[in-house]
């Protein structure tokens, strides 16, 4: 795999100010040879490397271009990180007495949030902590709405925290200092992210009321994405198409409105917005199994995630505003996060171990146009796969940034037994 000096990636990457209408840096490196549908530029994907252990993984970046996640160490420990072109991946350690941490968002300030706790991190024995950009930790004081703590997803630059904690079932929260912990939507939710302006949006699984699924029951679920603040209240955000029994997943969403997603069990990755509302985003290609996620947008209005392609697997996929698909890397991969340079993190698998990559996104050297791949039957739900890295091979977790954490300490699978 090719690399990129140190010195010439911090000069892709740092921007000196936030303002995204600023155009982003020049991308001089060649294209990859990876697959392209509609209109982009790559840039050689970047290992990021472990803490000494054998698999890390990248969940969020901000435009100053620092990456947070978590990777093993070289004793076998969980330990959340902070990487920058200039001085690698540091270990941001943990809470005096644990032995456990995980990174899950950035803010623009450089803020980290994640957790910390005993050995395997699960959420209901770990707090949720920020590390400040200097990197030191503390513990966010806050308590669980019920039963037990969930992870929590993402905070903004006004300290603003959602994410969900366990009350019976899992059930969507926003947290300030201010406010304290609410819960935003009354039954079985996530919150996924929240934006600069507190903007929240998850998914929730709509039990009763006017948009209950028909087929519920014997459906056991009937999600729906929704966007929540504390001056707007509630909105759900209704369905692609006219099928009634759509299971909708909100994942990120971007400082103009925009958010992203995926439609469960048919395989769509999805961009809403309030002007236009739902346009399902194209797959990789022609294949049984369509298999794709959109999990972050940035004020660009380029989302990425994950689709599969004909060889089965799941790749890191971007699908910029102009339209089409772009695979990000022909490993098994998922990419979590896109700052608005163009920077995309996320993980991929190297010699069977998942290992926190970079990738870059430019605005591509061609007019849109390309056809995009032929209409898929949308109605598989579910592919066996035997990748080595479970976090990249469960064909039910999409690697949001609240789904990988749940993989990657084992509470997606376990619960709070």
């Amino acid at each position: 795999m090719k690399q990129i000096p140190i010195f010439c990636l911090a000069s892709l990457l740092v921007c000196a100010c936030d303002d995204a209408t600023q155009p982003s840096p020049s991308a001089s490196a060649d294209a990859t040879s990876s697959a392209l549908v509609g209109t982009a530029e790559l840039i050689s994907p970047i290992d990021l490397g472990t803490l000494g252990g054998p698999s890390s993984y990248a969940a969020d970046v901000n435009n100053n271009a620092v990456v947070v996640g978590s990777s093993l160490t070289a004793a076998g420990a969980r330990h959340a990180f902070r990487w920058t072109a200039d001085r690698g991946m540091e270990d941001l350690g943990t809470l005096p007495g644990d032995e456990c941490s995980a990174a899950t968002s950035i803010a623009a300030d450089g803020q980290i949030l994640g957790l910390s706790g005993p050995a395997g991190c699960y959420p209901y024995n770990s707090k949720t902590v920020v590390w400040s950009p200097s990197g030191t930790i503390a513990a966010v004081p806050m308590a669980p709405l019920g039963d037990l703590p969930g992870p929590a997803n993402d905070l903004n630059q006004e300290g603003e925290i959602v994410g969900w904690d366990y009350v019976g079932h899992q059930r969507a929260y926003y947290w300030s200092e201010s406010s304290g912990k609410l819960d935003i939507t009354g039954r079985e939710g996530q919150a996924s992210e929240i934006n600069a302006s507190g903007v929240v949006v998850g998914y929730v699984n709509v039990l009763s009321g006017p948009t209950r699924c028909p087929a519920f029951p014997p459906s056991p679920s009937c999600f729906r994405a929704f966007l929540w603040s504390l001056t707007a209240g509630y909105q759900e955000l209704g369905v692609p198409g006219t099928n009634p029994n759509t299971k909708v997943i909100g994942y990120g969403l971007n400082n103009g409105g925009t958010a992203v997603g995926m439609v469960f069990g048919a395989g769509g990755a999805w961009r809403w917005n309030e002007a236009s509302g739902f346009t399902l985003l194209p797959v990789l290609g022609p294949t049984p199994y369509p298999d794709a996620a959109a999990v972050s947008i940035n004020s660009r209005e380029t989302a990425v995630g994950y689709s599969r392609d004909v060889d089965g697997f799941r790749h890191a996929a971007a699908w910029p505003r102009a339209g089409g698909v772009v695979r990000l890397d022909s490993r098994p991969s998922s990419a979590g996060d896109i700052n608005d340079w163009g920077a995309v993190v996320g993980a991929a698998t190297v010699d069977g171990q998942s290992r926190a990559t970079l990738w870059m996104v430019g605005p591509g050297r061609g007019e849109p146009g390309v056809t995009p791949p032929p209409a898929v039957d949308r109605s598989a739900t579910s592919l066996e796969l035997s990748v080595a890295d479970p976090c990249l091979s469960d064909a039910d977790l999409p690697l949001s940034r609240q789904a990988l954490l749940e993989c990657v300490t084992g509470f997606a699978r376990y619960g709070p037994n």
